[in-house]
């Protein structure tokens, strides 16, 4: 994969914001609103949100025209919806899922023209989930997996009904010399070589793997940024504060066809871990967008069956991509978005929402500074409001 070159124009067409406004009485205002992923349901597209309230609102494509509706919440009066997990396909059916507060999974799926909701419990020892670390679908089975306060792995998934497996924590290595860190930071899900494989770091900045094969899971490790890997569990590492370690993880897409997970290192380089197929997984820098630029959050990835696309927000709250196309890796900065209706301050993306492929049209979704929703696509995603 070639190095990328900076501020490439993306794609075949240039990409533009399209404000998708909120769901009224400032449901999602000043930054308190929380993405929840995006999904299809009944032949519609869907971007999905929680607000401060514990409700779940979805912002919907009918036709040309984007419409809000409100979903609720699952226990009025009790526990309210705290964090998401993201949507997965289970059963055929489009699921949102969420933690509340107390730690209880829920899924709001959509069955029947309408969207219904059931309670998925938490572990059996009692551990409570408190972060969310990936959703995946694979081979007719549901992956949704969560840290709990004890930074170990759990997975509820669906085949055809719910249950909870317990990943636990990666053993030792037996000759390590450094001590394994405690799980930190969630870096997506892929299928890798037909495995459901979830990607977590640790606290020494390492990237770590969880993967089903032959029926059990198992804990691998791909080291840190420019390691040569040698087999699935490669002994960790003193950490050296002038290599590079993982800082923050980005996601994972498909380029090229080939399993990518995508990090920042602690000086701001994006790297790409990617598998090369019947040759092992390998490190490769693309670099930073452009002197100067500061990149410190992830907004997702994208792989839209033709493009692969990570995006990231930068200190001057601008929207970059990173993008894979025949040859290779190529950045642009796709700006921030105007300043909607009535809107007495410049706004700027606080929230990542998600990514989908809307029509013909991959496109990334996001809230502003005062709760409003974007799209942000090639070509334009429709502009009309219901």
């Amino acid at each position: 994969m070639a190095t990328p070159s900076p501020s490439t124009p993306l794609g075949p067409g240039a990409w533009q914001w399209t404000y998708l406004s909120d769901p009224g009485n400032d449901q999602l205002a000043r930054g308190g609103g929380i993405g929840l992923g995006t999904c299809s349901a009944g032949g519609y597209f869907n971007a999905l949100v929680l607000d401060t309230a514990g409700n779940i609102w979805t912002c919907w494509l009918d036709g040309t025209t984007w419409r809000w509706a409100k979903l609720g919440q699952p226990n009025p009066g009790g526990a309210k919806l705290t964090t998401p997990l993201g949507t997965v396909t289970a059963n055929g059916l489009p699921n949102v899922l969420a933690l509340d507060a107390e730690g209880t999974l829920w899924t709001c799926y959509y069955y029947d023209n309408g969207w219904q909701w059931a309670n998925l419990g938490r572990p059996a020892s009692g551990h409570r989930p408190t972060r969310a670390a990936g959703t995946l679908e694979a081979d007719g089975t549901a992956y949704a997996f969560v840290l709990d306060e004890y930074d170990a792995l759990w997975v509820c998934q669906c085949n055809p009904s719910w249950q909870w497996v317990s990943l636990g924590t990666p053993p030792p290595h037996p000759q390590a010399t450094l001590a394994p860190g405690q799980l930190a930071e969630p870096a997506g899900t892929q299928l890798v070589a037909g495995n459901p494989t979830v990607f977590i770091t640790d606290t020494h900045g390492t990237l770590l793997t969880c993967q089903l094969v032959h029926g059990s899971w198992g804990w691998g490790s791909l080291q840190t940024p420019g390691k040569t890997l040698v087999g699935p569990w490669t002994p960790p590492e003193p950490p050296d504060p002038k290599q590079p370690v993982v800082a923050l993880p980005l996601g994972t897409t498909r380029a090229g066809g080939d399993a990518n997970v995508l990090v920042l290192d602690q000086f701001g380089t994006l790297w790409n871990c990617w598998l090369v197929p019947g040759g092992g997984w390998h490190w490769e820098a693309q670099g930073q967008p452009s002197a100067g630029t500061t990149l410190d959050s992830s907004l997702g990835t994208l792989d839209d069956g033709s493009d692969a696309y990570v995006f990231a927000l930068d200190t001057q709250q601008n929207v970059w991509a990173c993008w894979y196309s025949t040859g290779g890796w190529q950045w642009s900065n796709l700006g921030a978005p105007a300043n909607s209706p009535g809107a007495a301050v410049a706004l700027s993306v606080v929230q990542p929402v998600g990514t989908g492929v809307v029509g013909q049209s991959p496109a990334l979704f996001n809230l502003d500074t005062l709760g409003n929703l974007w799209g942000l696509a090639s070509p334009a995603l429709p502009a009309t409001l219901g």
